[in-house]
């Protein structure tokens, strides 16, 4: 597939359903195998049991004590760090998979930060549950958590990410995501960020701009689009109804991002998990933040965006030992089954 997408070049829906196809992702190169026939039903997901919180939930407001420090809250005013009285709660992981830069030396790339954002002090299990006005009030943690980090100095690269239920890799049911703040850049970030400069090196032209456009012309893959974002399901998606949320406006950076572009963004990410819910019946998904490093402070080409990764089969053999990916659901129809979805 060329570089730079436009209408005429993206492949169109012929007889999906028995089909199978190829397609290669155009900046990581990956294969997917779109193979329809190896769903039994490819929307016929079976439910999981709903689990619910236990009494002892350690994440619960007034469990403050059975948590590590907290490093940033969201807080009524007037009440005191680790203690009841908080929205949004950011704390140290107790199993960090990075060691503390207070522990080694900084040369170290393992060094970093790793903290859980505890999406509200209720225990609730699904973030959809918990109101626009709660979400919108995460992601400003996300992005002023993400600011301090910053402007620290210590750090190139943060992502964010969020492991809902078992399969996507959640071992506590409470609503909560994951920050992960390195000494070096991530590869599929470094791919992104080399993939975008060199399209602009030799076109001047931004391929993110020219991606939506023409995703927006074609409109088959299209979930939703707003006035700020545009959700869709991926040409070559790895997973059954993988969605991607991108601003329509040039910004590559999310810790710069403005409140009222936050208070959309919780709004489309909240319609585009339910959706999701509706759609796949209730499926373990991971969502990503892909944003750039903070070192960088001018980013040709490049766009902060969001990836929902649903888990409703699993990564097996080929996948991790291959480096391709098989999907039984083209991302036309995925598109067409989330944007049909009755959510309100």
């Amino acid at each position: 597939m060329p570089n730079s997408p436009s209408p005429e070049m993206i492949s169109q829906p012929v007889a999906l359903q028995n089909s199978y196809e190829v397609r290669y992702d155009p900046i990581h190169r990956w294969p997917v195998i779109f193979a329809p026939p190896r769903a039994h039903r490819p929307f016929d997901f079976s439910k999981r049991n709903a689990a619910q919180c236990g009494e002892n939930d350690p994440f619960a407001q007034g469990r403050e004590d059975q948590t590590t420090a907290e490093s940033f809250a969201v807080r009524d005013p007037g009440t005191e760090p680790d203690t009841p009285g908080w929205q949004v709660r950011i704390i140290p992981n107790k199993y960090p998979a990075l060691v503390s830069v207070s522990d080694v030396v900084p040369e170290n790339d393992a060094c970093g930060v790793h903290e859980v954002i505890v999406e509200c002090p209720q225990s609730e299990t699904h973030i959809t549950k918990l109101g626009i006005s709660q979400i919108e009030l995460v992601f400003q943690s996300y992005r002023d958590r993400l600011r301090q980090l910053a402007e620290s100095r210590q750090f190139v690269h943060a992502t964010i990410f969020k492991n809902h239920g078992p399969a996507a890799g959640a071992s506590l049911l409470h609503s909560h995501s994951q920050l992960m703040a390195t000494a070096f850049v991530p590869p599929l970030i470094q791919q992104e960020l080399a993939f975008t400069a060199e399209h602009f090196k030799k076109t001047n032209r931004d391929y993110f701009s020219e991606y939506l456009l023409a995703e927006q012309t074609f409109r088959e893959r299209i979930v939703e689009q707003t006035d700020d974002f545009l959700i869709l399901c991926p040409e070559a998606s790895r997973f059954s109804f993988e969605m991607h949320i991108y601003p329509r406006f040039k910004e590559s950076h999310f810790h710069l991002t403005k409140d009222t572009t936050l208070k959309a963004m919780a709004e489309v990410m909240w319609r585009s998990l339910l959706r999701l819910e509706k759609v796949a019946a209730d499926p373990d998904y991971n969502f990503v933040l892909h944003t750039a490093p903070f070192t960088n402070r001018h980013v040709p080409g490049f766009r902060w965006h969001w990836e929902i990764y649903p888990r409703t089969s699993g990564i097996a053999g080929w996948e991790m030992g291959a480096g391709s990916f098989v999907n039984p659901l083209f991302p036309e129809t995925a598109s067409k089954l989330l944007r049909d979805a009755e959510i309100d």
